[in-house]
Parts: structure tokens; sequence; C-alpha cells
């Protein structure tokens, strides 16, 4: 939705087309290069004024001096500013087609037969017919219209510019923005500062996931929503159960974000209204690293920090940053007044809570250095540490390096996870308190590979089998060490509805570790389970889980991981919830899936301000970082 410029700069590439045009030969059937050598017209020079010949009687008429005077001035200024800011040179316009024609009569030029207008490798205009007027200064361009700039692409059966207004006029246009986004409209016009279409809809080729978290914080495990191609047939029409209709559609670029305003809009199952959405907002900064929608809700639950419900609002920071604060109602064994906070930027998401009713601050965030390099930190946040869980420390700073590669020869995956930082243990009530901490430094790695793998489509089942193997070594600060080492088979199933993933790991655990929160609790040998089940079309259960059958773990228990989930709603919208027994987390989120097989978004007028802004921003100091990285041979 975000690269429209091409529509809205063909008006100024059509205006060169012509400013560039001089004499056209008649008749001539050849491609013609057309380059501006036209010089400006002056104004008109006023008579010289009319004297006696006789000195005593000549009496100079004060006006036209001063007249005079004011036509030397303004050409001086002109002068001096031309020389200043230089008019831009005129691009080469290229025409080429089967036939070209000039008629002196009616002062047209016709092309006809295979007519491209290049004015560059990037921007052409295609069409089985173009005829411009000199006299009115209009280009008219017939059959199979196609504009292409870059990768984007706009097409329709007839198209007007109107070179003295500077716009333009295509009818029923189809827009492709790359290849994902498709915009249709009864019409569409361009203008040098924006882009307007009326009456038409917007389709994505691929479901997009867009998720508006109710609750902050590390959200729960969603069940995986499979990418769909959606095949684009331009000359059916689609079936539409689902619509989102809105009054009014407003693209419009900022400094640091590109914002997308849907005004009015109501949700429709077929023709009937279940709810009015209103005017909800969606920006990202340029580079389109996150996506924000701004959803004043914020519901859930955190351990030691209670219950919560805010009402929030997202504002916009300079360099593409944005900020979401929001007041909250807390109740931790008693009612509270606390505040949510959520910062984001290119790289860096930093999520605060606090209330009066627990007085912990917590604090959760991590930035992105360079691919697969980051910093994470937290105080009393729940860091996801792969297979050993997902474990609360007092307060962690760490480097975290994060990588996989495909082993060719042996046919699996390699993955290896490296940490190093400082790390304290948790106190509830008084962190400042007892706080011990000390350097962590760990090393963590899988080899998994694939065994088999079945499937019957008319049956809709399919199972796959395979093997792992788990590493992990930890060196810490006082001189303590642990280390571990365990494997086993996996099994992934699925019969219709009913997806099963399980997982049996066994192998030997060593040494201890200073810290409470970093204490293994799986035990010598678990079972990992993760289950889900469409009960209807419209709601799914799963549970994912962790069972210590010799209940040899730190705690001595049974359930190492016990997590519950729901998700219902329809194909499009979904409202999930979890809750995390072993944390005592609850997460409620809302998914919109756009651009799925039976939901399109309507519109009555979509604008796109200042079209050529839209994700431009210059690069930063990083922009050459990629090419440092280092390539490993997939021999590995």
């Amino acid at each position: 939705m975000f690269a429209f410029s091409f529509f809205a700069s063909n008006c100024a590439f059509a205006y060169e087309f012509v400013q560039a045009s001089t004499e056209i030969p008649k008749k001539d059937k050849t491609t013609v290069n057309y380059v501006d050598d036209q010089k400006p017209i002056q104004g008109s020079v006023l008579e010289d004024s009319k004297f006696p010949d006789r000195k005593e009687f000549a009496i100079p008429n004060i006006f036209d001096a001063m007249l005079i005077k004011r036509i030397e001035e303004t050409n001086a200024a002109e002068a001096a500013a031309q020389k200043t800011n230089p008019a831009p040179a005129k691009k080469e316009i290229t025409i080429d087609s089967k036939e070209l024609e000039y008629f002196d009569d009616t002062g047209e030029l016709e092309a006809a037969g295979n007519v491209v207008i290049n004015s560059g490798p990037d921007n052409t205009v295609t069409s089985d017919r173009a005829v411009y007027d000199k006299n009115s200064n209009i280009i008219k361009l017939f059959g199979n219209v196609i504009l292409r700039r870059g990768e984007n692409v706009a097409s329709g059966e007839y198209m007007v510019i109107d070179l003295n207004e500077e716009n333009a006029l295509m009818d029923a246009p189809t827009i492709a923005v790359g290849p994902l986004i498709r915009i249709r409209a009864q019409e569409a016009y361009a203008y040098t500062d924006r882009f307007e279409a009326v009456n038409g809809s917007v389709e994505l080729a691929k479901k997009i996931e867009m998720c508006l978290k109710s609750s902050r914080f590390n959200s729960y495990d969603k069940m995986l929503i499979q990418d769909e191609d959606v095949s684009f047939d331009l000359k059916k029409e689609r079936l539409s159960s689902y619509k989102i209709k809105a009054k009014e559609i407003i693209i419009e670029p900022k400094k640091d974000h590109d914002s997308l305003i849907l005004k009015n809009a109501d949700l429709y199952y077929k023709k009937l209204k279940v709810v009015t959405l209103g005017s909800l907002e969606l920006f990202s900064d340029k580079e389109m690293n996150y996506t924000e929608v701004n959803v004043p809700i914020d519901v859930g639950s955190l351990d030691d920090f209670g219950t919560y419900f805010g009402m929030g609002y997202i504002f916009k920071l300079p360099t593409g940053a944005s900020l979401k604060v929001s007041p909250a109602l807390v109740y931790d064994h008693e009612i509270g007044i606390g505040v949510l906070g959520s910062l984001k930027t290119k790289r860096l998401t930093l999520d605060a809570a606090w209330a009066t009713s627990s007085e912990n601050l917590i604090l959760d965030g991590e930035y992105k250095i360079i691919g697969p390099l980051r910093a994470e930190f937290g105080r009393h946040a729940y860091k996801d540490e792969w297979f050993l869980g997902s474990n609360r420390a007092g307060h962690i700073a760490q480097l975290v390096y994060d990588d996989s590669y495909r082993v060719k020869d042996l046919d699996a995956n390699f993955r290896h996870r490296i940490t190093a930082g400082y790390a304290s243990d948790y106190v509830a009530k008084h962190q400042e308190d007892n706080n011990y901490g000390t350097m962590r430094l760990r090393w963590q790695s899988e080899l998994s590979k694939n065994l088999f793998k079945v499937s019957n489509k008319e049956q809709d089942m399919s199972l796959e089998m395979g093997i792992f193997g788990q590493t992990a070594a930890t060196v810490y600060g006082t001189g303590e060490t642990t280390a571990l080492v365990r494997g086993g088979p996996w099994i992934h199933s699925r019969v219709k509805n009913w997806k099963s993933n399980i997982a049996y790991a066994f192998g030997g655990f060593h040494g201890k570790s200073p810290f409470e929160f970093d204490e293994y609790t799986y035990g010598k040998s678990s079972f990992s389970i993760d289950e889900s089940l469409m009960l209807t079309k419209h709601l799914s259960i799963g549970y994912r889980g962790t069972i210590s059958p010799l209940k040899d773990n730190s705690d001595n228990d049974l359930f190492t991981e016990n997590r519950f989930y729901v998700i219902a709603g329809p194909d499009d919208i979904k409202v999930a919830f979890s809750y995390d027994t072993i944390r005592e987390n609850a997460y409620l989120d809302f998914m919109f899936l756009l651009g799925t097989d039976n939901t399109g978004i309507t519109y009555e007028k979509l604008t796109i301000k200042d079209p050529d802004k839209l994700r431009k921003k210059e690069p930063g100091f990083m922009k050459d970082w990629q090419y440092r990285k280092i390539k490993v041979p997939e021999n590995l």
C-alpha cells in the first residue's frame, strides 16, 4: 500500500514528453527521438517613445520610463534565479510504433500499433494507439494502456493526460503495486501532489496476518496460519462473504512514518453489518521494519504485576519511532493504578509496566544490531531461552547470536545460539535486596534430520518423522559451569482438522547454576506436546506442554510447561486467548487476516498524498553492513 509514486509521477512524465516535442515530420513511420531545444518565449517590449527633433521640446513620458525599468529589473532577477537554480535537463523521450503520423491541419500527432513511449529504463507507457493534440495540449491513449514505473503497473483501456492542469485520468484502472497488491477503481486521477481513486476495491495476493495485540510483552505462540496464494482473474468477480467498507481511505507519508487511515469503516457479513470500526489508523516507519495499529485497549495479566485493563494512545516520534502509553487499572490482591508503555523504532522494541498495587517495575527490550545478532535486556521479564524454556531473571542484559544453516551432506538442519552478558536472580518483593548477579556465557545447538514423510491428499492426512540432538554449555562469572546433552525422535502428524507435534528427549545434565531462575527444569527425560484441534470452522483449541515423567527436575513437578489457548472467530477475524499456568500469564490478541479468499476491502474514495515521498528515507550508516556477513559453506 506504500508504493504508488509511479502513478502520480506519470503526469510529470507525460509533461516532459510534450515539452520535448518540437517540429514533427509528416507521415514518418519510423522510431523518432525528440529532444527539447525550444527557447523560452520572451515578453513583449514597448515601442520606443517618439520625441521631437528639437531638444528643448523633448519631454520624456515618466510612466514609460518606470515600466521599462520594471521590465529590466524583472528580467535581471529571472536571469539571476536561472543561474542559481538552473532548470533540470530534459530527458530524451523515445516514441516507437508501427505508424507515426502528424496532421498539420489539426495539429495532432497520432501513433498506432504497439505504441511504446519511453523516458528511461524503468519508465514506459504502452498502448494500441496514442493521440497528442498540440492545440489543447492533451494526450489521449487508447486500448491496452499500461503504465510501468519500476515493478509497479497500472492498466486500463483509456487514459487522458491534461498537460495544462498537470493531471491524468484513467478509466476503470487496475493498479498492481508490486506482486502483492491490486487496486481497482471506476476512475483514477493523478495529480502532481496526490493520487485519487473513486469507488473501488483493494485486493491482496496472499494472506496477511495483521495482529492487533491487546497485551504488551511477549505474546503467546499462536496456531500457525499458512499463507495461500490467491490467483487474480481480472475478468472474474471474486466472491466476498466478509467485507470491510470504508467511506474513505487515506494514505499519507509523514517525515518519518507512512500512515494509512480507514475512515467510517464498517465490517459486513454478506449484507449484514456486524460492527462499526470507526476510524482506524495503521502506520509504519519508512523502511517498514514494523507496522503499528492504533488500538487503544490494553488487556492482559502478568505474574507479580496483576491483571490489567487500560486505554492508551500511540504517539509518532521522530526517526520513525512510535510510543504507546496506556494508563490502566491493575488488580494484584488489591486494586491499583498503573501505566504501560511500548516503544518501537527501526531496531528497538521496549515494553514497560508499573503499578501501585505491586510496586514492581517490569522492562522487556530487544535491539536488532545486524542480521542474526541482537541485544536483549529486561527486568522481571521472561526471556526465551529456546529449548531451555522461557525464564525470568531479576536483571538481564546480553548479546544474542542466533542463526541456522542447511547441512547439505547430511540432509539436515543445524541451528546454534550464543548468548553473553550479565544476569541477576529474581526476587519478587524487593529486587534491590539480595539481587546477586554475575556474568553468563551460553552456547546452544541443535541438529535435526527428517527421516521420512508420507501424505494422502484424498484423506487429508500427513505424517512426518525425524530425530534431533541438542547440546548446551554455560559458564558463569563465579567459575561454575553446566552442560546438557539430549536427543530423541519427533513426530509431526495431521489428520484433517487435528494437528499434533510430539517430541521425546532423553539425556544428561551436569553442574549447577548459581541462579534459581536458570535451573534446568525438564529432567533427564521429557515429552514435549503441541496439539491443536479445529472444532468448528470458527473455533479452535490448543495445548502446549512439557511432561517430566521422572519428576527429576528442580521443582519435582510432572508438568514443567502448561499452556492452553483458544482461537475463535470467522476466517478473517480472530480473537485469541491463552493462559500459561506455570508463569501465571494471560494474553489476549485480535487478528485480522487480510487477503483471504472471502474478504474484500471496498472504498468510496482513496487518496494517496505526496506519493513520491512514500517509503523514501536516506539510508543510515549501517547500509553497507549487509556485505560483511560471513558466508557459511553449504557442506558445513
